[in-house]
């Protein structure tokens, strides 16, 4: 039979716990950081440019003043 004191026992605990803490965290400071850099409601967005679905040039700057709807995501 395996005899732990208390102490060994909370050191596992205390070992097993700071991972996840740290992930936690970490977490936390990569949402505050999005949230920081994210326009806002009613902001206008930064020009931004790329291809729409029929592979021609699009640019944010050329929308200015019209409802845009802007999709993005990975194609892969």
């Amino acid at each position: 039979m395996i005899y732990m004191s208390r102490l060994s026992l909370l050191l596992v605990a205390l070992t097993l716990a700071v991972p996840v803490c740290a992930q936690q965290s970490f977490v936390e400071r990569m949402n505050q950081g999005f949230r920081s850099r994210s326009p806002k409601a009613g902001e206008m967005l930064p020009d931004a440019a790329g291809f729409r679905a029929d592979g021609t040039p699009f640019a944010l700057k050329d929308t200015r003043g019209k409802l845009t709807v802007l999709v993005t995501g990975c194609l892969t």
